[in-house]
């Protein structure tokens, strides 16, 4: 009973996390170009940023640790 219910909640949260993604592509924000798990720590840092009003996408793309963008494409530093 408790296996089924964590699978259940696993599959929700990869459902929520799906739609999110879509939310912003539709909105024609690409986190996939920056970052490439939504759920992480950087992923996270994205969406505060984004729900807190910021829309210049070198600050959002700041919280990719890692990652550094060069002329509109993603190098890992």
């Amino acid at each position: 009973m408790i296996t089924r219910y964590r699978q259940e909640i696993i599959e929700e949260r990869a459902r929520e996390l799906n739609r999110i993604q879509a939310v912003l592509e539709g909105c024609n924000v690409k986190p996939g170009s920056v970052i490439n798990d939504i759920s992480g720590k950087s992923g996270m840092a994205i969406l505060k940023a984004i729900i807190s009003g910021e829309t210049d996408p070198v600050v959002l793309s700041e919280p990719a640790e890692g990652f550094q963008l060069i002329g509109g494409a993603c190098a890992r530093m």
